[in-house]
């Protein structure tokens, strides 16, 4: 398994899987804001008609977005997100979104899966996605 690390914005990731999150009752992160933007406004819209689940590890895959490199993005839930000042999160909660995205994205295979997680330490990030992988 390759793991490396891109500055580029999220909706131009050559991926075959484009991970973003979401929280409650706060405004987008920058990646999923990106997407957002790129899409027309899709994040926001699916978001207030509920389609869109922000509650802690509810997910929505999205093919298919116009504007998107990524063929789908998955959308997982942080529910409010943020509890510690160290790191602006719950404990665990990185490893459990990202374990829960590489479970939701398992059923095909793919070779590329970009996470864009934007609160999250990259080491918990990374943790996560192995292990959903396995």
């Amino acid at each position: 398994m390759n793991i490396t690390s891109t500055n580029q914005p999220a909706p131009e990731i050559p991926c075959d899987a484009l991970v973003i999150t979401v929280r409650e009752s706060a405004p987008l992160g920058p990646s999923a804001a990106d997407v957002n933007r790129a899409t027309g406004g899709v994040i926001d819209r699916l978001i207030a008609s509920g389609e869109i689940s922000t509650r802690e590890m509810g997910w929505t895959r999205l093919p298919g977005l116009p504007g998107i490199k990524a063929p789908v993005v998955l959308v997982v839930g942080v529910g409010g997100g943020v509890d510690t000042a160290a790191t602006g999160t719950r404990p665990g909660l990185a490893y459990r979104v990202t374990a829960t995205a590489s479970r939701a994205l398992a059923a095909r295979p793919r070779k590329r899966v970009a996470f864009c997680p934007d609160l999250f330490p990259s080491e918990d990030v990374i943790a996560g996605a192995i292990t959903g992988c396995v």
